[in-house]
């Protein structure tokens, strides 16, 4: 049996005969491929609660479940509250259990690559997030640098809700609709822009 050498997609040896076993694992090998990029394309990240980063430990912690829908079948794939340590050039993944029949609780793994190999099942790794430095950067464009905290998933309106700026590294800008009011602590602000250590809630 012969093996493509990116999507690892067996096929017939040339003039193989009998080839439909071959042939049928082919089929159904391009089936999986098919299914898991439709299951991923229509994944929606949600819980997590408050999200906190420390590129000191290299620990990544969310203080709720965090939910991923299959929306094939209506089901979740949950990750429970936890942390997981990540180094510099990791990604955080899960498995998949494709097309799941119920809820069903997977766990993260953080490594230098995701599943490639055949007998890694490469089609069900579904990645969270990547570390570059000092900073997280997660599947749905948000970003936590060392020692900030923020609810990544459940996003509000007005952008990041209680984010907290334990460490100052940088100035950073918040937008803030209009309707919504705002709590500072323990900090400034100036014109929408935090300049200080503080805490910012929107309420």
């Amino acid at each position: 049996m012969a093996i493509t050498p990116r999507a690892h997609l067996p096929y017939p040896d040339e003039q193989r005969d009998p080839w439909w076993q071959q042939f049928l694992d082919l089929v159904q090998s391009i089936d999986a491929n098919v299914f898991a990029e439709w299951e991923d394309r229509n994944m929606i990240v949600m819980g997590g609660g408050l999200v906190s980063w420390n590129a000191v430990t290299n620990t990544l912690t969310w203080a709720t479940n965090i939910e991923f829908n299959a929306a094939p079948t209506g089901f979740l794939w949950r990750v429970l509250a936890g942390n997981i340590s990540v180094l510099d050039g990791e990604y955080v993944y899960f498995q998949a259990v494709r097309s799941p029949i119920n809820n069903v609780v997977v766990t993260f793994s953080a490594g230098s690559q995701v599943p490639s190999s055949p007998s890694q099942n490469p089609t069900d790794a579904v990645m969270l997030a990547y570390r570059r430095g000092s900073k997280i950067f997660f599947r749905n464009g948000a970003v936590l640098d060392h020692d900030e905290v923020g609810e990544i998933f459940d996003v509000g309106p007005g952008g990041l809700e209680n984010f907290s700026y334990k460490t100052v590294i940088a100035t950073k800008t918040l937008l803030i609709p209009k309707y919504q009011q705002m709590i500072v602590s323990g900090g400034m602000l100036i014109d929408g822009v935090v300049i200080m250590d503080g805490e910012i809630t929107l309420i």
